[in-house]
């Protein structure tokens, strides 16, 4: 008997103590014992057997040695009876076949087994083999966790010396394997499932990864902390890069910003497809001081990564939460608590696409499809804004120092001019899109390209869309696809830039899909080398084209370089005749409305050219004339000018200076009033004021010493037209107040 309390104590007793009683409970009684399976001679437990208990009809399942056992009161009895084996064609009894009590007053553990002769066993075996060298992974214990209703959860099995394994199972015998080795390795198939097994089955090999491929630059993280925030990916979670899973043993990582702003790894966990991951995430054992943060701390936002082993990046991720799970409250918020528990319900991650971005003038797209649906230019820049001047497309425009706002929709399917104060790097987040296409429009447009390969130009434009194509050229540079002048300087289209197409008509372009190769098979047209005592032309969106046939070449020696000039002298155009047998282009360029110097041509001013001949170091004024048919032919800058000359002429006497009249305005920089001086002091001129919007704020005419107020204009930059008959020139004015 068992009594309850086992004993009372007493002291001192002076007076009559009542209720001090004990219940006394049976002692329980131990019935325990063994199923076996004995077949060819051996006698192996039989794990898993069902075993009923009567009289209350009660299944009991033996372990994982064959072992069963009961808890009964004392006097208790009853049967013990394991059910017989039976599938088709085949009934296995046990010996003997039950065990009978009665009144038990004691234990029951000595010879209280039974016996499954089976008629018929089948095996299943195979290997454990290392995945990289395929090593036997010899004489070691593998947990063979193998599932069959309510059978044991886990079974071990020792290899040999090969590497081998080998089970006996009765027929008909139905589960899944799946196997468990180690910390930090992983075994594959994850698992191998039998059904109704009538024959052995052979060859049923597993490899062994070790998954901890160690820690990556920029993943280092301190090792232990007081307070932790512990966050559960599960394999529902799906964490996945635009769509392609993780792989085995990639990381999920945790980062936080220190007290420099420079993200750094709180933690992170190894990612395995069959099994949930926990990240634990450090919290800064150093929160007093203000020297340093080595991680994380209350409140900080929890900035999500991945790790690739395979292609040696990290990738962004944005995680959605539970808010509870099983009825327990969970952290959501995306935000680290100390000792606070989280766990992932979705877990998409995204592609950077790092848009490298020169100073000065030039082009900008992206191929990926951004993270943030409907996202405003001002957003997508926000990163870059401190060197970014200005943004636009052919009808909008982002110009942060001018007060003009990026509210409007950034495009996957438009090109864009843009102008940076420093070179930078803009990381764009998103995933490539499901669509290459793009449509253009008659005339002028600013197409993005939408792969992440250099891809030429020809295989984009094919043979139905070319003959539709005017021109197709750089935004901001010399490359020109010019199919009716035989010029092809632009052959490769370039991931993260934007082009310019003329067309006679509509049409489609599709981008074919990347192989793999074309960054390093496809390379852009060298740039050209300047051996000329000329400057090298200021790069920027305005540009008017040239072509240069053959036959204008017979003057020219391969070798030698044309060059254009604005009034004071500057080269805003320099090309390089490589071959005098075949047709060149030159680039002119505008001037930049956005400075205050003068570094390329004004609409409407006249084109001066030379020719500089490196192997004389000589400089020859050059005299053109213009092919009528083209557009621009009256010798004059035009942006997206097309032109072509007709015939040249050199002629060394010349200095290749305008000898035009003088008239200019001063002060310069001005607060309000200008002041005109002209050569002929008889002479008339008419003036126009225009801003940068092309708006005219002044017009009139002008003599000697005239003088004009602006002070009712704003401060800025302003383009003074002066004209009178066979006289143009064109100059900034800049307003200080």
């Amino acid at each position: 008997w068992i009594f309850d309390p086992t004993s009372k104590s007493f002291s001192s007793v002076a007076a009559n103590l009542a209720d001090q009683n004990f219940t006394a409970t049976s002692w329980p009684v131990l019935i325990s014992g063994y199923v076996y399976i004995s077949y060819g001679g051996n006698t192996t437990p039989y794990a898993g057997a069902p075993v009923n208990i009567a009289p209350n009809n009660t299944v009991l399942y033996t372990d994982a040695v064959g072992k069963y056992s009961i808890t009964e009161t004392r006097g208790w009895s009853g049967t013990i009876t394991p059910v017989d084996y039976s599938c088709p064609n085949y009934t296995f009894p046990f010996t003997p076949t039950s065990l009978t009590y009665s009144n038990v007053l004691a234990a029951k553990t000595e010879n209280q087994n039974f016996t499954l002769t089976p008629s018929q066993m089948y095996t299943i075996s195979g290997t454990f083999t290392d995945s990289v060298t395929g090593a036997p992974i010899a004489n070691k214990t593998i947990v063979l966790r193998y599932k069959n209703g309510n059978e044991v959860p886990k079974i071990e099995v020792t290899t040999n010396s090969q590497g081998q394994y080998s089970l006996k199972f009765l027929p008909c015998w139905s589960g899944t394997f799946d196997p468990e080795y180690g910390t930090n390795l992983y075994i594959t198939p994850y698992t191998r499932t039998f059904t109704n097994i009538t024959s052995n089955y052979t060859y049923q090999n597993f490899k062994v990864y070790n998954y901890n491929y160690g820690t990556p630059p920029g993943w280092e993280h301190i090792a232990n902390a007081p307070t932790v925030h512990t966050v559960s990916v599960f394999t529902t979670s799906n964490p996945n890069v635009c769509g392609t899973t993780l792989k085995l043993g990639d990381l999920i990582g945790g980062f936080y910003y220190d007290l420099n702003n420079v993200l750094r790894c709180g933690g992170y966990g190894l990612w395995t497809p069959e099994k949930n991951t926990p990240v634990v995430l450090r919290g800064d054992e150093s929160f007093t001081d203000t020297t340093k943060k080595l991680g994380f701390r209350p409140n900080d936002v929890i900035n999500w990564r991945f790790y690739s082993w395979e292609d040696g990046e990290t990738y962004p991720a944005y995680p959605t939460y539970f808010t509870n799970l099983g009825g327990q409250p969970l952290d959501y918020d995306g935000k680290w608590s100390s000792n606070a528990l989280s766990a992932i319900q979705t877990m998409p991650g995204y592609l950077y696409h790092e848009v490298e971005l020169p100073a000065g003038w030039g082009s900008i797209s992206s191929y990926q499809v951004t993270r943030v649906s409907n996202i405003t230019a001002a957003t997508l820049f926000s990163p870059v804004v401190n060197d970014l001047v200005i943004l636009q497309n052919l009808t909008q425009t982002y110009w942060p120092g001018g007060s003009v706002p990026g509210t409007w929709e950034w495009s996957r399917t438009k090109g864009y001019k843009i102008k940076m104060a420093n070179a930078t790097t803009l990381p764009i987040e998103g995933c490539p899109g499901t669509s290459n296409s793009v449509s253009l429009t008659s005339g002028w447009n600013l197409f993005p390209v939408l792969v992440n390969c250099n891809v030429y130009l020809t295989d984009v434009f094919t043979s139905s869309v070319i003959s539709k194509v005017i021109i197709i050229k750089d935004v901001a540079g010399p490359g020109v696809f010019w199919p009716d002048m035989g010029i092809n300087t632009l052959q490769i289209l370039q991931p993260g830039k934007a082009y310019l197409a003329k067309m006679t008509s509509l049409a489609t372009i599709t981008y074919p899909a990347c192989s793999g190769n074309e960054k390093s098979n496809n390379s852009p047209f060298p740039e050209m080398a300047n051996l000329t005592p000329w400057n090298t032309p200021v790069v920027n969106t305005a540009t008017h084209n040239i072509a240069i046939p053959a036959g204008c070449l017979t003057q020219v020696n391969s070798g030698d370089y044309i060059g254009a000039f604005i009034q004071d002298g500057t080269c805003a155009g320099l090309t390089l005749i490589g071959n005098t047998t075949g047709n060149a282009v030159i680039t002119l360029y505008g001037d930049d409305n956005l400075t205050y110097e003068s570094e390329g041509f004004y609409d409407g001013e006249m084109l001066t050219f030379k020719l500089y001949r490196p192997s004389t170091k000589k400089q020859y004024d050059v005299w053109a004339e213009y092919d009528s048919s083209l557009p621009s032919s009256d010798g004059t800058f035009v942006t997206d000018g097309l032109s072509a000359f007709k015939e040249i002429q050199l002629t060394s006497t010349g200095t290749g200076e305008m000898n035009d009249e003088f008239v200019t305005f001063y002060p310069n920089p001005a607060s309000g009033l200008i002041k005109f001086s002209a050569g002929h002091a008889g002479a008339t001129y008419h003036v126009t004021i225009s801003d940068l919007f092309g708006k005219s704020v002044f017009k009139g005419i002008v003599t000697d010493k005239a003088e004009i107020n602006l002070s009712g204009l704003n401060e800025g930059i302003y383009m003074v037209r002066i004209e009178n008959s066979g006289y143009v020139k064109i100059e900034k004015l800049v307003l200080n107040k």
